[in-house]
């Protein structure tokens, strides 16, 4: 019976525990194997737990991103050329910070500016201060994991994400 603490994709095998998982059919021909398996370095159940989930998560973006170059785009003709990350009138995530904290910090008190300061500080940090259309799923993979390595908190990551998410949905001013 499986343990029902462990995460999906995870065995232990001589108290180390190993990330197994089966490459999807329809991308095997980007891999020479038929399963991911490799050790996760660890004999925690808890640490296990988290970097399977982890990896699932880092797997299932980069096989949505396979999955969606091999798609037809559809009406693909009438996309104008000239648009793209380089050329974007999307704001800098520091200006994003500014126009977050006056839709949002309105009768909130110095606390939330504080947070939502520093976690875009972070973010400036480890990924720089670009538009913030250009920033993408992998970055924010490697952001987490850059949180992570740097022993931060999971409320950080939270706050960082709801950050991220109310930027990258409001239209440019």
């Amino acid at each position: 019976m499986r343990n029902k603490y462990e995460a999906n994709h995870v065995f232990c095998r001589g108290g180390v525990y190993y990330y197994v998982r089966r490459v999807p059919h329809d991308l095997t021909s980007y891999y020479d194997v038929k399963r991911l398996c490799f050790s996760l370095k660890t004999k925690s159940t808890a640490t296990a737990c988290r970097a399977a989930k982890s990896i699932s998560q880092r797997l299932e973006d980069y096989w949505l991103g396979l999955r969606l170059h091999k798609m037809d785009v559809p009406a693909i003709e009438v996309v104008k050329s000239d648009i793209g990350p380089d050329n974007d009138s999307s704001p800098l995530l520091s200006e994003a910070l500014s126009l977050y904290l006056r839709l949002k910090g309105v009768g909130k008190g110095d606390v939330f500016a504080r947070t939502a300061t520093r976690n875009n500080g972070y973010v400036i940090e480890h990924l720089g201060d670009r538009p913030i259309c250009s920033y993408s799923s992998a970055d924010a993979a490697s952001f987490r994991d850059w949180l992570i390595s740097k022993h931060m908190s999971m409320q950080t990551d939270e706050e960082v994400g709801k950050l991220f998410n109310y930027v990258s949905s409001k239209p440019t001013l």
